[in-house]
């Protein structure tokens, strides 16, 4: 495949496999590797990666608008944001941060999807015990662990950034760890939701990982390796909720009108609609220039920190909004608006923190 599916089509088989199985995988709590695979064949786990790296040359914007419609079609925010992990966190981390050896090592078989990368952040706001760094004469040893990593027990390759304390400073160093490296061991951390990708604790028993698993060769670029995973996350993240969420309100509003036969609201109602409707559709435009500048302009990316505030807040408002209208409607959440209103449970884990740097900008 010389360029990754179109929009089209990548819509079509959202509907098709992701959404036609959605239910069984859900219901199981079961990862599908062939569905993964199935999915690599669009091209999608390449779309910004570099031909000569074994991509396709296409645009971070476009990484945005591919997980709004796979989101909105498939209504799958798990897999969505396991390939989101992959791609625009760890495949992007190496090839802007790491070695031309480490690239050529690592890219193809990712941007193919033959190898699933997923990133392992520890020492910011990490759970579990967190994961630190020690120096010693052969290179590094890893020790410690983080929980929660999206797709912990399937991935292949760990990105992981992880603080060093030196000389009475702490500074954060990057590792590129394959899944077999000695003393790497993983668990499965059931979430309640995103049940089609695990959540598992990622555990570093004194693993020892040599100069060339360094992400950076200048140490001086390591901190920009933290916030390109931050800024790109969230930013794509937004992306793929927007999309989301707009179909959570069509599955709303078709069991609202089997319920009632007519979609007649009050007037109040009807103007929490319209607000919430169109706060979608800009958080569409919005979510793609977050995007466009986590990938192109990360030293003035914070500049962009308000709008990032106001969407991830402003989604946590809506979900909360919805559930309670369907639950005062008392309309059936069938199937898949039950899976999305469960999964929509996501939004509240990034609130705490934008609502403190919400805090932090606004109110000093």
């Amino acid at each position: 495949m010389s360029k990754f599916a179109s929009i089209e089509e990548v819509s079509s088989f959202a509907k098709q496999r992701i959404l036609g199985t959605l239910k069984e995988r859900y219901e199981s709590a079961k990862f599908d590797r062939e569905l993964w695979n199935d999915f690599s064949q669009l091209g999608v786990p390449g779309i910004a990666i570099p031909q000569e790296f074994g991509g396709y040359d296409g645009e971070p914007w476009e990484i945005s608008v591919y997980a709004r419609e796979i989101a909105r079609s498939g209504c799958d925010i798990g897999t969505v944001f396991l390939w989101l992990n992959h791609l625009a966190l760890a495949s992007h981390s190496i090839l802007d941060f790491g070695t031309i050896e480490q690239k050529k090592k690592y890219l193809p078989k990712l941007a193919k999807g033959e190898a699933i990368g997923v990133v392992v952040v520890s020492g910011f706001a990490s759970e579990g015990d967190g994961i630190r760094v020690r120096r010693d004469n052969s290179g590094y040893l890893l020790e410690g662990s983080k929980a929660y990593v999206t797709g912990g027990t399937v991935a292949d390759l760990f990105l992981v950034v992880a603080p060093i304390e030196e000389g009475g400073e702490r500074n954060y160093l990057s590792f590129l760890v394959d899944k077999d490296t000695k003393g790497v061991k993983t668990r499965d951390m059931g979430l309640g939701f995103l049940k089609t990708v695990p959540h598992s604790e990622v555990i570093f028993e004194s693993v020892r990982v040599k100069e060339e698993s360094h992400l950076c060769s200048d140490s001086r670029v390591h901190p920009d390796v933290g916030r390109a995973i931050f800024a790109r996350e969230r930013s794509c993240a937004s992306a793929a909720l927007s999309g989301l969420f707009a179909q959570a309100a069509i599955e709303a509003k078709d069991r609202y009108r089997q319920k009632y036969e007519v979609l007649k609201f009050e007037p109040k109602e009807e103007t929490s609609w319209v607000h919430h409707l169109s706060a979608l559709s800009a958080y569409e435009t919005i979510s793609d220039h977050l995007t466009n500048a986590a990938f192109g302009d990360l030293k003035n990316w914070r500049e962009k920190l308000p709008l990032l505030v106001y969407i991830g807040l402003s989604l946590a408002k809506w979900a909360f909004w919805l559930v309670d209208f369907v639950s005062s409607k008392e309309l059936e959440p069938t199937f898949p608006l039950d899976v999305i209103l469960n999964d929509m449970k996501i939004v509240l884990v990034g609130e705490e923190l934008l609502r403190k740097e919400g805090a932090r900008i606004f109110l000093g």
